[in-house]
């Protein structure tokens, strides 16, 4: 068994280690931080910082609490990436790129500059009867400017999966008919099992949200998004003996021409390849020594 997940055992000690890990720190009633720069390796600059404006404009209002607390996923996504983002966008993303990708970059392999967005609102839909009338949010989007690859990040941390119920057939309201019958006939399509079943409550109905996060790459409904031939979704998760491994067989259900746009891996995985690379350098250590304390010690 994976040294982390002896470690991690639970979702309520894994909640109680992020505590710990400010036990020093003024918090509140709901031991959250005080202040959520605190709760960041790499605080938001001010109020004109992009990602902060990205979290401020999100619907998940993850600003005004959420972010704050010590096992906020949102926190654990900026800890990860905004300090990268902010140090070696390039070099950073080659790492990632080989390590989702399972292959080494050979040395003409060039890529342009890099760009890291949080909270990216997206619609999906070529055309009117294929969308839906309000937009998704990505975790994280990773791009390069020449337009040829995009990582959309799905982060999560210690939240839990439950079945969903998505528009269903006795709500007559337009926008709900309009939805409903647009994701129906979109997971039909990207999907070997019955529409319904993904957004019916039922067991495989866990999957809504990475089913709706593969429609934002491959019908996006922003021509300029859908001009990326490298685009993938990459469900990086926290592992822990209580994660719902059953997640894991989503890929499963994805239709063969669309399977290897969706990538699954770890944060201890990605955390433990990385420091195998050019980045695990001195110039790098207190990021690698933070996260692996907070997070992974």
């Amino acid at each position: 068994m994976n040294k982390y997940i002896k470690q991690n055992s639970s979702r309520d000690n894994l909640i109680n280690k992020q505590k710990q890990f400010f036990k020093n720190n003024l918090t509140d009633n709901k031991n959250y931080l005080l202040n959520l720069n605190e709760n960041l390796f790499v605080p938001f600059h001010n109020a004109k910082d992009e990602d902060y404006f990205a979290f401020k404009k999100g619907k998940g209002k993850e600003l005004e609490e959420k972010l704050r607390a010590p096992h906020s996923s949102a926190a654990l996504c900026v800890n990860f990436f905004k300090y990268w983002k902010e140090n070696d966008p390039v070099g950073f993303y080659k790492i990632l790129w080989e390590i989702i990708h399972k292959r080494k970059l050979g040395p003409e392999e060039n890529w342009s500059p890099v760009e890291y967005e949080f909270e990216v609102a997206h619609l999906f839909g070529r055309d009117k009867s294929r969308q839906t009338d309000r937009p998704g949010y990505i975790d994280l989007e990773i791009r390069t400017s020449d337009g040829l690859e995009l990582i959309h990040v799905e982060s999560k941390f210690t939240e839990e999966f439950h079945p969903i119920k998505r528009y269903q057939e006795n709500d007559l309201s337009p926008g709900k008919i309009h939805n409903r019958e647009a994701y129906r006939k979109l997971f039909k399509e990207y999907f070997v099992c019955d529409p319904n079943d993904l957004m019916n409550g039922s067991e495989l109905s866990k999957n809504y949200q990475l089913a709706q996060r593969l429609l934002f790459i491959v019908e996006n409904a922003d021509d300029y998004y859908a001009a990326y031939p490298g685009a993938v979704v990459l469900f990086l998760y926290f592992d822990y003996e209580e994660f719902d491994r059953t997640l894991l067989d989503f890929p499963g259900i994805i239709n063969d021409i669309h399977r290897e746009d969706f990538k699954m891996l770890s944060y201890q995985e990605l955390f433990n390849s990385m420091k195998k690379t050019v980045l695990n350098t001195t110039q790098h250590k207190e990021w690698f020594e933070y996260i692996d304390n907070r997070y992974f010690s």
